[in-house]
């Protein structure tokens, strides 16, 4: 008999894989909304993210500031 072994995604079982799904999907979200206003009150309305959370993913999550800061940017040159 084979024995079986459960697949690991990132060493990350499947519940952590499905919050870090749902995380990525809201930084999306947020991420694009600002994209488009600029306005970081405006973007947690429209993607339902917590400015908490925003700023909370802003500190731990260097990708995510990273995108954040090249936007801002953007709306900055912009106006």
């Amino acid at each position: 008999m084979a024995s079986r072994r459960k697949k690991k995604h990132n060493g990350k079982n499947p519940a952590q894989r499905s919050v870090q799904l749902k995380k990525e999907a809201q930084q999306r979200a947020f991420l694009k909304a600002f994209g488009r206003c600029g306005n970081i009150f405006r973007a947690c309305e429209k993607s339902g993210v917590g400015r908490r959370t925003h700023y909370d993913w802003l500190e731990s999550d260097e990708r995510y500031a990273a995108i954040f800061r090249d936007l801002k940017e953007q709306w900055v040159e912009v106006l």
